[in-house]
């Protein structure tokens, strides 16, 4: 057996259950030196992918520009990372569209190691979700936090906003309503009373209409509510209808960005959007 399944096999075996101990046990891009052992490493591992997805080794010449890829776009990644990225691919885990064509691009690269950020994002997320109330996660430092809050805010926020550049709205709105609810906490936004009553309108218009959409006993009982909270009684369409003007506002306020031409990851970045 050689070197390459050697160390191929020994963390597959060792991590291919534990992304989150992955990510946190292995040396990141970002704090190679030029003369770290990690460059070979890397090598090694990307001859391992080229080898599970049936394409040539890299040459030097497409090493060197593969390398370089992985320095500006993918320094938060370990090479043990890159080929669990191609053992998961693999396996069917990733929806990855594209071909390699029989040689590893930087560009097929960088499909598949954003599709397994995902994928890591949500094996952190579960992680923590999971993990017991009278306990930490096993070592839970502020470094892994912020890069799955980087994560969550590059599926959730940059993402969702670049599709709406396309005029593409997915944005959810539970996300969007937070989206808004940071924005006024951190006065980045002023809030008119008389947009607060616009978009109360708006939200209480579809609502209304998506209470129709369903059966007629989800008409009646928002008419019911609406009748209630007009009175001066809590309802629940209370706490509906705020989320949804929050979120109506959001998503005006970020086409407004997208018409200013703002840089939305600058934005975040210098509005401390990714501190805990």
């Amino acid at each position: 057996m050689n070197e390459i399944q050697v160390q191929q096999d020994k963390i597959i075996q060792t991590y291919q259950h534990q992304i989150p101990q992955l990510f946190r046990n292995t040396i990141k891009i970002r704090d190679y030196k030029n003369d770290s052992p990690g460059w070979p490493k890397l090598r090694t591992m990307l001859n391992a992918c080229a080898l599970m997805v049936g394409a040539e080794q890299p040459v030097d010449e497409l090493y060197s520009v593969i390398k370089q890829v992985m320095i500006n776009e993918f320094k938060d990644f370990s090479p043990e990372e890159v080929l669990m990225a191609f053992y998961k691919k693999v396996g069917g885990k990733l929806d990855v569209q594209a071909d390699h064509y029989g040689r590893l691009s930087g560009e097929y690269i960088g499909k598949v190691l954003n599709a397994y950020k995902a994928y890591r994002h949500k094996q952190l997320s579960e992680e923590i979700k999971n993990a017991p109330k009278e306990e930490a996660v096993v070592d839970p430092s502020m470094e892994v936090k912020i890069q799955a809050r980087r994560e969550w805010l590059q599926n959730c926020f940059i993402k969702p906003y670049y599709d709406l550049k396309k005029g593409i709205n997915k944005f959810d709105r539970t996300n969007g309503a937070m989206f808004f609810k940071r924005l006024y906490q951190h006065k980045l936004i002023n809030v008119s009373q008389e947009e607060i009553a616009k978009y109360r309108q708006l939200a209480v218009q579809r609502l209304e209409s998506i209470s129709r959409s369903g059966d007629l006993r989800d008409a009646q009982k928002f008419k019911r509510e609406l009748e209630s909270m007009k009175q001066g009684m809590e309802t629940d369409l209370n706490k509906k209808i705020k989320d949804e003007a929050c979120y109506l506002y959001f998503i005006d306020w970020a086409r407004e960005q997208i018409q200013k031409g703002t840089d939305i990851e600058n934005y975040l970045e210098t509005n401390n959007f990714y501190v805990i």
